[in-house]
């Protein structure tokens, strides 16, 4: 990336990149996995750290950055920029069979396509409902545009874009940078 920021090869929780590893509500280092039982629902998110946050998640803050917790420093939860950053300064496109049948997109280096990260179509999960799960990517950044909603990456089959999330107590999955 041109502001030398580094994208790491998985998802929090994965072992490959393929995987989509665990889910995290906004501004909490707890993860789930799909099935565990566990409810991203606005009542579960009321009782968590994440839900008193009203500033932008600190820059490695083991409190409430789930990369940083999971990853340790200098991983981090990308900002909203750094998401703008990778939309915006490389080719990408969709990859319905990537390592078998995942489907996601694959973020390329302009000057070197063999120089890429995949990141996989994971969905997310409202309340205890799996939704979207291999036609959109969708990630939370760690900054908020209101005191109920976030900035997060949205991309899918036919589009990519960063916008406004009003929903902080989805589950999704979470991709470190440093």
């Amino acid at each position: 990336m041109p502001s030398g920021t580094i994208w790491a090869s998985h998802n929090v929780g994965a072992k490959n990149p393929w995987e989509y590893g665990l889910y995290f509500s906004w501004g909490n280092i707890e993860g789930h996995l799909p099935g565990d039982g566990y409810s991203f629902s606005p009542q579960t998110h009321s009782n968590t750290l994440g839900y008193s946050l009203s500033s932008d998640i600190p820059y490695n803050s083991s409190t409430y950055d789930a990369v940083t917790a999971n990853m340790r420093h200098p991983w981090h939860i990308p900002s909203k920029e750094e998401l703008e950053e990778l939309v915006n300064y490389t080719d990408s496109i969709w990859i319905s069979n990537y390592i078998g049948n995942i489907s996601g997109r694959k973020f390329m280096k302009k000057t070197d396509h063999s120089t890429y990260i995949f990141i996989p179509a994971a969905g997310y999960i409202n309340g205890v409902s799996f939704s979207n799960e291999g036609v959109w990517d969708l990630r939370y950044s760690r900054n908020l545009y209101n005191n109920t909603g976030c900035y997060r990456i949205d991309a899918g089959q036919n589009s990519i874009e960063v916008k406004t999330d009003p929903y902080r107590h989805y589950g999704f999955p979470c991709r470190g940078c440093r």
